[in-house]
């Protein structure tokens, strides 16, 4: 089964016309579970060079004093990912700017996408600015995002598309990406997660799955296939 969801994922699937075998219980699970045919998060793992900037992460104690943790001249952005029940949003929050952004990423994304969809998002919105030679922060909550992020192998290609991005915007300004405790009182962090919970209470445009849907999302749907595997092997043995 998850050989067939990734050969599918990959556009290398070939069993959809087929009747008999293995490709039955694959083409009936599909049947009865819709997400396995959805656009996929995953990738063929793919080498892509960490983008070239700097990741910090400072303990909680360097936090009480900005001063330690906040590039003072720089542009300061902070991101956030969010969901409540099955919804999920991203935030971003521009400290410099006042820039307030909110995405309503649906139901099928996780925190973890929330959370780099924010950082990707960012980035395309100062992009638009097209700044040179500045020097720029990035705060997110998130340290799974930015160990993603850091990685040289890649297999979502919603990170493959965040480092794209970042990789546009260090090519000609400083960028450091650094990680803010969350829910800690630290005002720019709580205007992204306060964006971010927006988001994830609003409606997406557009039809779902917004983003690809992950690993994680589609083994809980999967968790519903072995009763058609039964039905479908019976149908074989017959």
């Amino acid at each position: 089964m998850r050989s067939a969801y990734r050969l599918t994922g990959l556009g290398h699937w070939i069993g959809e016309e087929q009747t008999t075998g293995h490709a039955t219980i694959w083409n009936k699970a599909t049947e009865n579970c819709p997400v396995l045919l959805m656009l996929q998060d995953s990738v063929e793992p793919t080498i892509c060079p960490s983008p070239k900037l700097g990741i910090q992460i400072p303990s909680r104690e360097d936090w009480d004093n900005t001063n330690n943790t906040i590039c003072q001249n720089g542009i300061i952005w902070f991101t956030d990912g969010s969901k409540i029940g099955d919804k999920a949003g991203a935030g971003v929050y521009g400290k410099t700017t006042r820039t307030k952004l909110s995405f309503a990423l649906g139901s099928y994304a996780s925190v973890f996408q929330a959370e780099i969809y924010a950082i990707l998002a960012c980035g395309m919105e100062i992009l638009k600015t097209a700044p040179k030679r500045r020097t720029i922060q990035i705060c997110t909550d998130s340290q799974a995002a930015l160990m993603a992020i850091e990685s040289s192998k890649v297999k979502s290609r919603l990170v493959l598309d965040c480092k794209k991005i970042l990789n546009d915007l260090a090519s000609c300004n400083r960028v450091i990406l650094t990680w803010v405790p969350g829910h800690s009182g630290v005002p720019g962090n709580e205007e992204a997660d306060r964006l971010a919970r927006l988001g994830s209470i609003g409606y997406p445009i557009g039809p779902e799955p917004i983003l690809g849907v992950g690993v994680t999302k589609w083994r809980g749907h999967v968790n519903e296939v072995p009763r058609v595997r039964r039905d479908a092997t019976d149908t074989l043995d017959s």
